[in-house]
């Protein structure tokens, strides 16, 4: 089945970051990484069978990508010596935004929430009006 064309620059820009990440795992050995970036492949085909079946917005789609670039380079992308982490591994989960008090690891599952929330709202209002239930 093509790809609708409103979700090929969506695709372009996942498959481009989970090369990226790929390329970057194997690189540095990193099997665990490696093990994610599995993982995210069968999401995304869950995701894409269920756009099939509820055709979700394209907001929420790119939200959930945006939501995949975040996690992978929250473990892959390195930051400066200097720069304030509470963790031997210098990547961006383990930097401190705002020191002591915010990091990007806080922000990253929070915003995935709101993605993910929005997702499920999609889904179970689309299955609601389906079954002749009416929403307000």
């Amino acid at each position: 089945m093509p790809l609708e064309p409103r979700l090929r620059p969506l695709a372009v820009f996942t498959l481009a970051y989970l090369a990226i990440a790929l390329a970057a795992g194997l690189r540095s050995g990193n099997s665990e990484f490696l093990f994610y970036i599995a993982v995210m492949v069968v999401l995304i085909g869950l995701v894409l069978a269920v756009n099939r079946s509820i055709e979700l917005s394209t907001g929420a789609l790119w939200a959930l990508s945006i939501w995949g670039l975040m996690h992978m380079a929250g473990g892959l992308v390195t930051v400066p010596t200097g720069w304030p982490v509470n963790a031997e591994s210098r990547v961006l989960y383990s930097l401190w935004l705002i020191p002591e008090r915010l990091k990007y690891d806080h922000i990253v599952p929070g915003r995935d929430g709101a993605a993910c929330n929005k997702v499920h709202m999609t889904v179970l209002v689309k299955i609601a009006c389906r079954n002749g239930l009416e929403m307000p």
